[in-house]
């Protein structure tokens, strides 16, 4: 499955943000596996430096960024895209451009926690709780903590 990683998605996981990022990291466990395709845009990288920069962690910021472009595939956006945001309606530019990223590479869905922002989406939108449910419901596939 071929799954397009909104912004917040994304930083859930490299900001280690305690409420969200257990999700965030099961879906790069299955993304390690095999078993999903994980895609972000090239604005996410750039968003994501922007939010999570503290004082004086820059360099282990982009360490851990560049270390998920194992796991994680990019997207760019292209200057159609940039204008049907600004013309389309859709209230939020970003979603906009995620969910027209997510049409280009045939993504299966888009991953988010905003999915009102997605409502105009051509493809299927889950959280990750939702995409992970999916996963073990429909695939019998399950993630999480063992003990060694």
């Amino acid at each position: 499955m071929k799954a397009f990683v909104d912004t917040n998605v994304y930083i859930d996981f490299i900001g280690n943000r305690a409420a969200f990022a257990e999700d965030a990291k099961k879906l790069c466990v299955a993304a390690y596996f095999g078993d999903l395709e994980l895609w972000i845009s090239t604005q996410t990288i750039a968003d994501a430096d922007y939010i999570c920069r503290k004082p004086g962690d820059r360099e282990l910021l982009r360490s851990k960024m560049a270390a998920s472009l194992e796991i994680f595939h990019v997207c760019g956006t292209h200057a159609f895209d940039c204008e049907q945001a600004l013309t389309n309606g859709w209230p939020d530019i970003e979603d906009y451009l995620i969910a027209a990223s997510a049409k280009r590479i045939k993504a299966d869905a888009i991953i988010t926690r905003d999915s009102r922002g997605f409502t105009k989406a051509r493809v299927p939108v889950y959280s990750p709780t939702e995409l992970l449910d999916h996963l073990q419901t429909d695939l019998g596939l399950e993630y999480g903590e063992i003990d060694v």
